[in-house]
């Protein structure tokens, strides 16, 4: 029995079945039909297109001291790039926090803060 009249789990499969398996190249996949590439999503998707650079470390910062919770690596490191970029931080109030905040956004060239 030919494991292409039947599904058949993998680990059912003998080494002939296996040998017998249609060549990958067998499937065309029409250009309609193919999944999108990391590329295609990266482009229609800002947002994901800004994870990927990030988890492929395109902002890590220079200075690997200056990457902690007390740094500003982060927002120097991708606060670089030209145009404006509005963000609003809310926080608890809790410790200073929010002066603690304000200190080192403070030292990020280009940043201001509006309260």
């Amino acid at each position: 029995e030919s494991c292409e009249d039947e599904e058949q789990p993998l680990d059912s499969l003998t080494l002939e079945d296996i040998e017998n398996l249609p060549d990958l190249s067998d499937y065309v996949i029409d250009a309609e039909d193919s999944p999108p590439t990391i590329e295609d999503l990266m482009e229609e998707d800002r947002r994901f297109g800004y994870k990927m650079r990030a988890l492929n470390g395109e902002f890590t910062p220079e200075d690997k001291e200056a990457d902690s919770e007390t740094g500003n690596g982060l927002a120097s490191s991708i606060m670089h790039f030209p145009g404006m970029c509005p963000v609003r931080v809310i926080v608890k109030n809790e410790e200073h926090v929010v002066d603690d905040l304000l200190k080192i956004l403070g030292t990020v060239e280009g940043v201001s803060v509006h309260l």
